[in-house]
């Protein structure tokens, strides 16, 4: 009877999700919550909200949705939600006020928590404003100073005291899981999965406990001039400082069907030192060894890769069409080969 009354809350939370697509309820709670969204324009006029939906129509499980609020002054403020049917992100709203609350100085921001509305499962912040590092990055716009701020805004990060949750992080019981999932969906990848014996010691990955962002890869950093933002902060809680380290010293390395930086592989490496060096110098770590360490995370990079790719295309498989099967079949396989090498 239990699992049968959460079946019936979790059908009627994914059925809410799309409330913050609705202009209705969007104009509503923002005119309610005006004086708080946007104490700074608190005696103006909302004259429009433009709402565009952000995630993919068969995504079930989850809806994001980006907002432009027009006041009368001829001002705009970009707001952004993220509902999970699983009411996940309340957990994240309260993480990222005490985060909010506590940064010791300007080398690294996240954007401002507003609200979490139960009704929608829903987490409303402020967009961070600049430009994602992963489009930087692509554009051959990005440079050693930038790396080099995001190692020094991200010691600062770890060095937060007023985290007190452990992180959220993938492990072998989830790695099954995504292979499991691989061969349900496509069987023709059987033989490209890594044997679950080369997978134990990933249990045993440790390092220095701190508090960490859990999911650093450079989509969820954004520049703007010299300013870091650190956002999407799901997963943030005390954990291994390696995690952070190497997801996004490795990300750089990944397969280019999973990300195709344009990058050449010298300045790649000239990249990377420049993150390290900056955030070892920040933290007072030797970088040749903590350079040792990371090493050891290198596998675990593509295996929480493949674990997110894996997932996506798992929940949506029954509604997609044959080309983006096959583009996910393309990236599924080279994380597999990527993961066997680096096991080896």
């Amino acid at each position: 009877m239990k699992n049968l009354d959460q079946g019936n809350q979790n059908r009627e939370r994914r059925k809410n999700l799309k409330l913050i697509l609705d202009s209705e309820y969007i104009n509503s709670l923002f005119q309610d919550k005006k004086a708080y969204y946007f104490p700074q324009l608190k005696k103006e006029k909302i004259l429009e909200i433009q709402i565009k939906q952000q995630s993919q129509e068969w995504m079930k499980d989850s809806c994001m949705a980006r907002y432009k609020v027009s006041f009368s002054s001829g001002k705009c403020v970009f707001i952004r939600a993220t509902a999970y049917y699983d009411g996940s992100k309340k957990d994240t709203f309260k993480t990222m006020n005490i985060i909010y609350k506590s940064i010791p100085n300007k080398t690294f921001q996240i954007p401002r928590a507003l609200d979490y509305r139960e009704e929608a499962s829903a987490l409303f912040y402020q967009e961070a404003s600049g430009k994602p590092f992963s489009s930087l990055i692509e554009k051959a716009q990005c440079s050693l100073k930038m790396f080099s701020n995001v190692g020094k805004g991200l010691s600062h990060f770890h060095s937060l005291k007023s985290i007190k949750n452990s992180s959220i992080t993938i492990g072998k019981k989830e790695y099954l899981r995504t292979f499991s999932r691989i061969k349900k969906i496509l069987p023709s990848l059987r033989n490209d999965i890594i044997p679950t014996k080369k997978i134990p010691f990933l249990n045993r990955l440790d390092g220095e406990v701190r508090s960490i962002h859990g999911d650093l890869y450079t989509g969820n950093i954004v520049i703007d001039k010299n300013n870091i933002y650190f956002i999407d902060l799901d997963k943030a809680g005390r954990g291994s400082l390696f995690l952070d380290l190497s997801l996004l010293y490795f990300s750089l390395n990944l397969p280019s069907s999973i990300w195709k930086t344009g990058l050449k592989k010298l300045d790649i490496k000239r990249y990377q030192e420049a993150f390290l060096s900056s955030y070892c110098k920040e933290s007072s770590l030797d970088l040749k060894k903590t350079r040792v360490e990371l090493e050891n995370f290198r596998s675990k990079t593509a295996l929480d890769s493949l674990d997110f790719v894996v997932g996506i295309a798992y929940r949506g498989w029954s509604t997609i069409d044959d080309k983006s099967k096959k583009m996910f079949e393309k990236k599924i396989k080279d994380l597999l080969v990527f993961i066997d090498r680096a096991c080896k």
